[in-house]
This record gives C-alpha cells, sequence and structure tokens, in this order.
C-alpha cells in the first residue's frame, strides 16, 4: 500500500514511489525506488521536497495516520495510507442506481468494435486540429463537434468501451492519443454526475482541445525527457493561456470549453498554475479534465519514466483527495471506470491470474474476469470466463502485471 509521510520520517531501507513539495506543481510519482542511505535522503531535501510516498508491504498495527488523515467512518478512509480494499471501501458504499450513471444500455461485447472506429476517428480529428494550428488555420469544428457527439453516444450506450481503449498507449503518439484519452475519460466522468448530453458535449470539446497550447511551444521544450527548470516549467505552463486564447476565436467553442483548456492545471488547494485558483473557483469542467489528464498521464509511459498500474494511480489519486481534486470527484471517477477497470489484470485467491473483462457497478470489487493464467502463471490453453458476483469462493487478492510474464494482455482485449 502507499503512504505519505514528511521527509522527516524517511530512512534507508524504505522504497520511494513519490515526492512533493509543500506548494507549487513539483509533485513526481515514479516506479519504485530502494533509498540505501542518507545520501540519497539528502539529495530529496536538497531539491525541496517536503514530503514522500512509500510502498509498505502490509497493514500493520504500527502504521500511523498523517495529521491530515480524516476519522473513520461508514464511508471514508481512515489514513493516508490505503491498498485496493480500503479504496473499495471508500467509494462503494452504496450500490449505484440505474439511470444516468448507471446501468448499461448494451453489452461491452456489442459496443466495443463502434468504440475503436469512434477512437480512430477522435485521433484522426485531434491530429488535424494540430496540424491546422501550425499552420495558422482555424479549428473545423464540424469535425471536432462530430467526433465527440459519437464519443457521447458510445459513453451512454457503454462507458467502459471506450474507456478500456484508453489504456492503449502509443509511445511515439502520445500528444494525440492523450488527447483522446482524457477527453473518453472526462466524458465518463461526466456521465458518472449526470451531467447532460450538452454539457457533456462542451466538455469534451475543451477536454479533446486541452493541451492544444503545446502546439503553439518548442517541440523540444514539450517532449524534453526529466524535470524542467524553473524558467523552462514557466514557459511550458504558458500552454494554458496560450491554447484558451487560441480557441476562444474559434466559431462555436463554448466559453465552458476554454475554461477546461485555461484552467486544467489549477487544484483544489490553490497550488496549480497560472492563476492558483481554489476549489469551486475552478470550473467544474475543468477540475473533471485536470483529473482525468493526471491519471492517463501517470498511466502512460514516458521518456523519463515508466508508467504505473491504473489501480496504483487510483489509489494516489485517492490520497491526493482535497489537495488537488476534492473527494467526491476522485470517488466518481474510481466509481466511473472501476477499481479495476476492463483491460487490467488481477490474481484471485487460488493463485490463477485474468484480465478483468466487465465491471460490476455495484460491487466494484467483484468484476467478471477471464481466466488466463493457472495458480503456477501457466497459460490455460482454454481461458475461461468467472462473474466474482457470482463466486462466493473466489476474491481478487492482488494486482498482476502481465509485462512480469511477456504477455500482451491488449491482445485479448481485442
Amino acid at each position: 500500500m502507499i503512504k505519505k509521510i514528511p521527509i522527516s520520517g524517511l530512512q534507508a531501507g524504505m522504497t520511494l514511489c513519490g515526492v512533493g513539495k509543500e506548494l507549487g506543481d513539483d509533485f513526481f510519482f515514479m516506479n519504485n525506488i530502494l533509498i540505501k542511505n542518507e545520501k540519497d535522503i539528502t539529495r530529496l531535501v536538497q531539491n525541496g521536497y517536503t514530503n514522500v510516498y512509500v510502498e509498505t508491504l502490509n497493514n500493520s498495527a504500527d502504521i500511523h495516520p498523517t495529521d491530515t488523515a480524516e476519522p473513520l467512518d461508514s464511508t471514508k478512509l481512515a489514513a493516508d495510507c490505503i491498498d485496493s480494499g480500503s479504496l473499495s471501501f471508500a467509494v462503494e458504499p452504496v450500490p449505484m442506481e440505474e439511470g444516468a450513471g448507471g446501468r448499461e444500455d448494451v453489452d461491452f461485447e456489442d459496443e466495443i468494435s463502434e468504440a475503436r472506429r469512434i477512437r480512430d476517428a477522435a485521433l484522426n480529428a485531434i491530429r488535424d486540429v494540430c496540424d491546422d494550428m501550425r499552420l495558422g488555420k482555424s479549428i473545423r469544428k464540424d469535425k471536432v463537434f462530430g467526433t465527440i457527439d459519437s464519443i457521447v453516444e458510445s459513453i451512454f450506450r457503454n462507458r467502459h468501451a471506450l474507456t478500456s481503449l484508453a489504456r492503449l498507449k502509443a509511445y511515439d503518439d502520445y500528444t494525440f492519443a492523450h488527447s483522446v484519452n482524457v477527453c473518453i475519460l472526462s466524458i465518463a466522468l461526466g456521465r458518472n454526475l449526470d451531467l447532460t448530453k450538452e454539457d457533456l458535449h462542451v466538455l469534451g470539446v475543451g477536454s479533446l482541445l486541452h493541451d492544444i497550447g503545446k502546439i503553439l511551444l518548442p517541440a523540444d521544450l514539450v517532449n524534453k525527457p526529466g524535470l524542467y527548470s524553473p524558467a523552462e516549467r514557466m514557459e511550458i505552463q504558458r500552454h494554458t493561456s496560450l491554447g484558451a486564447d487560441f480557441i476562444s476565436g474559434s466559431e462555436g467553442i463554448k466559453e465552458e470549453s476554454v475554461f477546461v483548456v485555461r484552467q486544467h492545471h489549477e487544484k483544489n488547494d490553490g497550488t496549480g498554475y497560472q492563476s492558483c485558483l481554489k476549489g469551486e473557483e475552478i470550473h467544474l469542467f475543468a477540475r473533471i479534465a485536470g483529473l482525468t489528464d493526471m491519471y492517463d498521464a501517470m498511466t502512460t509511459d514516458r521518456i523519463y519514466r515508466k508508467s504505473l498500474l491504473p489501480t496504483d494511480v487510483l489509489k494516489i489519486l485517492y490520497l491526493r483527495r482535497k489537495e488537488y481534486f476534492e473527494p467526491s470527484l476522485v470517488e466518481n471517477f474510481i466509481c466511473s471506470i472501476g477499481i479495476y477497470p476492463i483491460g487490467s489484470m488481477v490474481e484471485l485467491n487460488t493463485g490463477e491470474a485474468g484480465l478483468v473483462t466487465s465491471v460490476n457497478q455495484a460491487r466494484l470489487t467483484q468484476p467478471g474476469i477471464l481466466v488466463v493464467f493457472d495458480k503456477d502463471k501457466r497459460l490455460y490453453g482454454k481461458p475461461f470466463k468467472v462473474n466474482l458476483k457470482d463466486e462466493e469462493k473466489l476474491r481478487i487478492t492482488g494486482i498482476f502485471d502481465p509485462k512480469s510474464r511477456g504477455f500482451n494482455a491488449d491482445g485479448l482485449l481485442r
């Protein structure tokens, strides 16, 4: 499980998975790193980090909550120290009711082919927007708007078909794929918040274009590996205002979409940029896009770090509730994609491992699974499906990383 502690509590032998500063936007998660000695800790202190995130091995009694932890009640987590079980306890106190955010109109299998076509169209749309922008042309709203409408309709038919495709990452296509993924995830979260289709359209336009300002910045700056210098950071942060100013002059783009582009890096506690807005000073649509932007970025491989598993990112986002995103928004996001999103792999109490193929909205810890590996992690000749809501003796005990076995889970999802 992941725990936030002050840097004064960091000791040699601990496993570091993130660092943060008290103020500003220096918040960075990485793959687990072993703290070997006092020199490692000194370097972190010299770089100005004031708190760290460490991976603990168990939920033992000697793990204490931070001073900012909330008391335990029937729906909230006890401390800034979480695992998948406590995460599910936090976000599913009652089953979801049917309605705009509830049941699916069609099965996942019936929607996935259309969802692939829609995602491909969205990738083409954002490529065209970027190409036109480089040439000084205005946004072709008909193509963008048509794409957003298709995404909204697909999310209403089955939210998990498109959101499962947001797992497909291509390093050399990051700019376009990231924009489309943020758009898809934002609309899915918006549906869970019972936004109208009209509002989802406006949210989708802003989310698809949220990083458009980066086209107006030097490519070597945007694609720089590693952390930015203070001067570079100030320059890259300009992408929000550059993008907002550009699309605000485009025909048919509503003001709420512009808010998404301008404010998606603002944070709930006022430590974001560029206006240091707090809480409800940030437009709801920008808060939604800011959350999904961080989720997609952290689950994507970059040149300077490997991606984190989706479930680990959900834990981190829950840990950051109140600081970056208000609790209700994080909890609704987890409900919208599932604690174990479609396409992730899990290990069962039998030792077997499988691919999550459906989400049980009423009980997020009981998804449908295609069992692929036996207890010795050997591939079954014929994988088989189980639905955990119908299997009293089966339960998820952890996350399984298919890369450890050289296995391509995306191929199975296709």
